[in-house]
C-alpha cells in the first residue's frame, strides 16, 4: 500500500473514532434523564463518567493518529497499530456485550483503518522519525 492510503486509511479511521466519540457526548444529556428512573446511589453517580470515559479515550487516540501518520519510523507505525487494536478490542467488546449495532461496525472500522496497513508503513520506514 502507498503512504498516501496508509495516510488517508489513519485519517478516515481517526475521523470515524471522532464521530462516535461525538455522538456519545451529545447522548449524555439524554442518559441523565433517563438515569432519573434509578435509585440514587452508585449507578446514578457513575454511569455518565462511564459513559464519557470511552468519548475522551476515542479522541485522544484519533488527534494521536492523526499526528502521527504523518510520520513513517517504525516506532509511529507500532503505536498506531496499538491504538488501531484497541478500538478493534472496544468493538468486540461491544458486540458481546450490547450486540451488533452502529456503534460496534464504527468502532470497527475506524479500528481497521487506524490499525490496518501499519506493516507496509512499518516495513518502509528506516526507523527514522522524518515525515513521508
Amino acid at each position: 500500500m502507498t503512504k498516501p492510503a496508509v495516510k488517508i486509511t489513519s485519517i478516515l479511521g481517526a475521523l470515524i473514532l471522532l464521530a462516535g466519540a461525538a455522538f456519545h457526548m451529545t447522548a449524555l444529556t439524554p442518559l441523565k434523564g433517563a438515569l432519573g428512573a434509578l435509585e440514587p446511589g452508585f449507578f446514578q453517580a457513575g454511569l455518565p463518567a462511564m459513559w464519557i470515559l470511552p468519548a475522551v479515550h476515542w479522541i485522544f487516540i484519533a488527534f494521536m493518529a492523526i499526528g502521527l501518520s504523518r510520520y513513517k519510523s517504525k516506532a509511529c507505525a507500532a503505536v498506531l497499530m496499538g491504538f488501531g487494536l484497541l478500538i478493534l478490542v472496544d468493538a468486540l467488546i461491544n458486540f458481546i456485550h450490547v450486540g451488533p449495532f452502529a456503534g460496534v461496525y464504527m468502532l470497527a472500522l475506524a479500528g481497521g483503518g487506524i490499525a490496518g496497513l501499519r506493516r507496509n508503513a512499518a516495513q518502509r520506514g528506516a526507523g527514522r522519525l522524518s515525515r513521508s
